[in-house]
């Protein structure tokens, strides 16, 4: 390191950290190794498609694996749907529903810049829970669905539950 001039042939510097183990050593040829670039790949808990789990959307935790392990980084950013949400490695975020592009910028020491991104679906096809409930509008009294049969002041209250709907729409017809 100490003999070794502060440019290669090509006038790139050296030494330079090329195994990314955070030690600059420098590269005994002529001209200096440039480095691993490494990768990187963003992982995201329930996979691309997945079912939604409230109104606000699924809250998911997002890991950003790095190739080598020890890949030493000057930045790190998690961006959804265009903002940045996150500047670690794992972070939690909550997807709304719909379609969400979740990307990974990272910096490495050498001075790469690596991507990595998903799009992941949040979906709601999980049918709403429908109540149905009979009350003689005379007397007030709660009625079972046979105790209603037939009967002319029936009130029917009707109520729907759905998990990623908080106000869902209930329609009735009566024949």
């Amino acid at each position: 390191n100490l003999l070794a001039p502060p440019m290669d042939f090509d006038s790139a510097p050296r030494p330079i950290d090329g195994n990314g183990d955070g030690v600059e050593i420098v590269d005994i040829g002529d001209y200096e190794f440039a480095g691993i670039i490494g990768s990187i790949d963003l992982i995201v808990a329930g996979g691309d498609l997945q079912e939604c789990l409230s109104p606000q959307g699924n809250t998911v935790e997002s890991r950003i694996a790095l190739t080598p392990e020890n890949l030493q980084l000057t930045s790190v950013e998690l961006f959804l749907n265009g903002a940045s949400v996150a500047n670690t490695l794992v972070s939690q975020v909550t997807l709304p529903m719909g379609t969400n592009l979740i990307e990974a910028v990272i910096v490495t020491a050498a001075g790469y810049e690596l991507r990595s991104q998903r799009t992941v679906q949040v979906v709601d096809t999980t049918a709403p829970v429908i109540n149905a409930r009979f009350v003689d509008r005379r007397t007030g009294k709660e009625l079972s669905p046979v105790e209603a049969n037939g009967m002319t002041f029936v009130k029917v209250k009707i109520d729907a539950d759905d998990v990623c709907d908080p106000d869902p729409e209930v329609e009735s017809m009566l024949g």
